[in-house]
């Protein structure tokens, strides 16, 4: 089980256009059926062919074709949206991205930390922290920084144009059991992890924007059936996904 190695982000990916997909996919209409009316949309701000080509690319890998390894899961995703609506979008489409990009996992988790640390960032910081983990090879500062502005655009972080540092963006809540079981699933498979204790999960960076209202694992257990909970030892109970 492991998260799919594509890159990232090859352009700033709006959240409008990530959400019409959403509804696109939601409504049973494949990619196929889809791309015009999503074209459309992306050539009112991205006119360019190789622009619409690399966002449609992004697209089509996070709502339509996910990997195999996490079909189902992403399909269950699908179906939150469908059941509980609009408010379902974020978290949904940001499960959906953090298990299709390894990448954007990295730079999410990267500005998670930072923000843990230091309420702020640059992006210069980022992108030194990315390196420090993934090496100086030539797609990162280019790939993080899209990440980044995708997410600026989502409204998960802030930007200060006087301090060009960003900082902490609203925070979604998530009280509601099946969408907090399926954000978890979607943590363990992209930290390519079979199990985490609780405690390990909920202070995830991958998690930074949320407000996650406390529940017990019988609950998330009850509300998502792919996860069940194992003691490790006499004082440490695991959350893993069912094999």
């Amino acid at each position: 089980m492991s998260t799919a190695q594509r890159i990232g982000f090859g352009k700033k990916v709006r959240s409008d256009w990530l959400l019409l997909a959403l509804r696109l996919r939601a409504n049973a209409q494949n990619f196929t059926v889809a791309r015009g009316e999503l074209e459309e949309l992306i050539a009112v701000t991205n006119p360019g062919k190789v622009a619409i080509a690399k966002i449609m690319s992004n697209v089509r890998q996070v709502v339509f074709e996910p990997a195999p390894e996490v079909r189902l899961f992403a399909e269950n995703g699908v179906k939150l949206f469908q059941e509980r609506g609009e408010v379902a979008a974020l978290p949904v489409i940001w499960g959906l991205t953090i298990t299709s990009y390894s990448f954007f996992v990295t730079c999410a988790e990267t500005i998670g930390r930072l923000l843990k640390l230091h309420d702020e960032f640059t992006a210069a910081e980022m992108v030194r922290r990315l390196k420090e983990k993934t090496g100086d090879r030539a797609f990162v500062a280019r790939v993080g920084r899209y990440n980044l502005s995708s997410q600026l655009d989502w409204c998960l972080v802030t930007y200060d144009a006087k301090s060009k540092r960003y900082g902490r963006g609203k925070a979604v809540k998530v009280s509601d059991p099946a969408m907090l079981g399926w954000l978890l699933e979607a943590v363990l498979r992209a930290s390519n992890k079979i199990a985490m204790n609780q405690s390990q999960l909920l202070s995830s960076n991958l998690l930074f924007p949320f407000t996650i209202t406390p529940m017990s694992m019988v609950q998330l257990t009850a509300a998502n059936p792919r996860l069940r909970v194992f003691r490790e030892n006499l004082n440490e109970e695991l959350l893993a996904i069912e094999a």
